[in-house]
């Protein structure tokens, strides 16, 4: 995973791909973001999408197809955690900082961001991932339609939407800035940022 042309790996990335792009007229710039990706990553869909592509991971493991699958279907549905005195066992969705959920996570976007190239019917300019953070440049009259659409793709992946306000837009730890048809981007900093810093060689627990 991570290797295909959408992907971006951090934020130096994104102001190479997308600083100075210029734009069509009549397009504007969006993000979108899944709810709580990991946890409405069900079991039978992440399996699923190891299946549709087998062929590529076959040729970086030496496990049968079967066995792999078996053992992976135990490892993403036996997901056990203690709070206070009691034991429970996640029943549905990836576990939060479970080894294999990150992987299969972005095995999940990437199949979606197939279908998207296969299936939709709007025209994206611009299209960019980190994992569950999307940017887009979209023609202004697609924005509700495609926004349909990606939350049609399935009922567990949902996304919210952000639109373009005064020509800018938040994402990762960038502003983007739509001016004369052209992006630029400069680092964005929450309002609540205090500025302070710990001590490169503080002892802190990591």
């Amino acid at each position: 995973v991570g290797k295909s042309k959408f992907h971006v790996r951090n934020s130096f990335q994104f102001f190479g791909d997308i600083n100075g792009l210029e734009i069509p007229d009549g397009f504007e710039i969006i993000s979108l973001d899944v709810v709580s990706m990991y946890t409405n990553i069900n079991c039978d869909l992440a399996i699923e999408c190891v299946c549709d592509r087998w062929d590529e991971i076959k040729n970086h493991c030496s496990i049968p197809k079967d066995d792999f699958l078996y053992m992976l279907k135990v490892c993403i549905s036996s997901t056990v955690f203690q709070f206070e005195e009691k034991f429970y066992q996640q029943v549905e969705g990836l576990a939060m900082g479970g080894s294999v959920s990150a992987v299969l996570a972005n095995l999940v976007m990437e199949n979606f961001e197939i279908s998207l190239n296969n299936e939709s019917q709007y025209t994206i300019y611009i299209y960019r991932r980190y994992v569950d953070d999307l940017f887009l440049v979209v023609h202004h009259n697609d924005t509700q339609n495609l926004f349909a659409f990606f939350n049609s793709w399935c009922p567990f992946i949902q996304f919210t939407l952000e639109l373009e306000c005064e020509n800018r837009l938040n994402f990762l730890d960038m502003t983007v800035v739509r001016e004369d048809n052209k992006l630029f981007c400069k680092w964005y900093q929450k309002p609540t940022a205090s500025g302070r810093y710990l001590n490169y060689l503080s002892v802190q627990p990591a």
